[in-house]
């Protein structure tokens, strides 16, 4: 994610702080993260208790002044005005949307031309997931209508993220740990989608993609 943010804020005019929105924003650390980096954040979620903490959050943080602000909204509604944002980021948010292709047209129309779109999606391998090999292809053809890729697409398992021996946090003197994981994890699924239906630890992917609007 910040990545590609620092990646494309580096092609603006030296001195701009972009105006970011971070969509589906609950309370966490990011925003106020990018804050210190230089970016103006909004942070937009449908729960109003996130408007209270986040509130709370900034006055104990000491948050960087008119750097950090919150509004209430709906991702498929984003209440800001058309072509006034740089970017729009989004962490993991839109499996939780009923129909989320429609935020993704929502996305484009806040976004100024030169503006970047960054989101990460958790998707499932079966029709049972909240986004389905049905959801994510309309989801796929909204992004191709809407945006032009800023850098290739990524699918990655995220049980993969925590095993690779080549990565950056190699797990692996912890295998009974992640053994404990994955049967926690197969007990869950085991309940949401029934038993006897193949390996639960390989029916759920992250999607990323980061890209900026079509002219």
């Amino acid at each position: 994610m910040l990545h590609h943010l620092q990646t494309w804020r580096a092609q603006l005019p030296s001195g701009r702080f972009p105006l970011t929105v971070d969509l589906g924003s609950g309370v966490t650390f990011y925003p106020f993260f990018l804050a210190r980096k230089g970016y103006r954040v909004l942070a937009v979620d449908t729960d109003p208790v996130c408007g209270r903490d986040f509130t709370l959050a900034c006055r104990a943080l000491d948050a960087p002044p008119g750097r950090l602000s919150f509004r209430q909204g709906d991702a498929r509604a984003i209440p800001v005005e058309e072509h006034s944002v740089d970017a729009v980021y989004s962490i993991s948010v839109l499996e939780h949307i009923p129909r989320p292709e429609q935020v993704i047209g929502e996305v484009a129309r806040v976004l100024r031309h030169d503006g970047l779109f960054v989101v990460t999606i958790d998707v499932g391998l079966e029709e049972a997931f909240d986004v389905s090999p049905a959801v994510f292809s309309k989801l796929q053809l909204e992004l191709a209508r809407f945006f032009v890729p800023a850098a290739p697409e990524r699918s990655i398992h995220p049980r993969r993220l925590l095993t690779t021996e080549r990565g950056p946090f190699p797990l692996v003197p912890r295998r009974n740990v992640i053994r404990r994981i994955a049967r926690g994890a197969k007990r869950s699924l085991q309940n949401r989608l029934g038993k006897g239906r193949g390996d639960p630890e390989y029916r759920l992917a992250c999607y990323g993609f980061a890209g900026t609007p079509r002219t």
